[in-house]
């Protein structure tokens, strides 16, 4: 039910304990269970102040400072047959919501977003914030069609957000997505750029089809 990045962390605490417990009944009169469990605790400390640093401390999800080494990583280990795809979602009206309804409300509409893209996304999918009230999703996926039942899954579930909530406002995405492709040499600026484009364009879309103009 978490992430393994914590799974594990939490799965270390009993390590230095048992270790510790083993010796001491090893040897008589030594204590070193202790020992172990202050070492469990640094453990647990260490993994707290990280997720600190790459959190967003409004919604959970990692921050642009991860966000950056994490796509940064993926291009770097990518190859022919080895890629992976992105999703730039971007909450539309979001400004309307803030002005109309206050900004703790605001908050609230992006901790739903948040909420939506975990029921949406496998459990290791990589969700960060990108940015006011961007979001971006990393999927170690290169088949287009599965990328597109992704995003698919995102926009059923706003539908039954919108449906079955009673919060004051109702959510709606914007979203640019592709495959990285390999042979392209994009840097992660330019595959930023490109995707945002491509969100750019729903986004022109949807307003058309709102005011009936498709």
């Amino acid at each position: 039910m978490i992430e393994k990045r914590h799974y594990y962390s939490l799965l270390l605490f009993f390590i230095p304990q048992t270790i510790g417990t083993s010796i001491q009944m090893l040897c008589y009169g030594v204590t070193y269970n202790w020992t172990g469990m202050m070492l469990s605790l640094l453990i647990i400390y260490f993994n707290i102040q990280d997720r600190g640093l790459n959190t967003d401390y409004l919604t959970g999800v990692y921050n642009r400072r991860q966000l950056d080494g994490y796509i940064n990583g993926k291009i770097r280990n990518s190859a022919d047959g080895k890629s992976f795809s992105a999703i730039l979602i971007d909450l539309n009206d979001f400004k309307s919501i803030n002005d109309k309804f206050g900004h703790e409300t605001g908050d609230e509409a992006l901790k739903d977003t948040v909420g939506i893209l975990r029921k949406s996304l496998r459990l290791n999918d990589f969700v960060a914030r990108f940015g006011g009230d961007e979001f971006v999703v990393i999927m170690d996926i290169n088949n287009r069609e599965l990328l597109k039942q992704a995003v698919n899954r995102i926009s059923s579930n706003i539908e039954e957000f919108n449906e079955s909530s009673i919060k004051p406002y109702k959510l709606s995405f914007s979203m640019g997505y592709d495959i990285y492709d390999y042979n392209s040499k994009m840097k992660s600026d330019d595959f930023f750029n490109h995707i945002d484009t491509l969100m750019y364009n729903n986004k022109k879309q949807e307003l058309s089809v709102g005011r009936g103009e498709l």
